[in-house]
């Protein structure tokens, strides 16, 4: 609480007593809170989809010669597989 009014003297002092709404700290921190809560929910799908999801480079690897499942999708020549290949490390990276 002590913060808040160390703040507002800080801006009283450099903008005057006319710059600072003491009747919209509420309404301020209210709006702070719900970009808090915002960007943490961002941030936990954000980690929620990487660690889930596959990437590129993983997808790839299901679908080449190295694939440990005998019934893949496998890559109709090399050239295709190369290609793929190519794009799933720029994906990546």
């Amino acid at each position: 609480m002590i913060f808040v009014y160390i703040i507002e003297a800080t801006f009283v002092h450099f903008f005057g007593e006319d710059q600072v709404w003491h009747e919209d700290i509420g309404a301020q921190a209210a709006v702070g809170l719900v970009y808090f809560y915002a960007s943490v929910i961002i941030v936990a799908v954000s980690v929620c989809l990487i660690i889930f999801d596959d990437n590129a480079l993983q997808k790839w690897l299901d679908r080449c010669c190295f694939s440990k499942d005998p019934k893949r999708d496998q890559f109709d020549d090399l050239t295709e597989e190369l290609s793929e290949f190519y794009q799933a490390v720029q994906g990546t990276f």
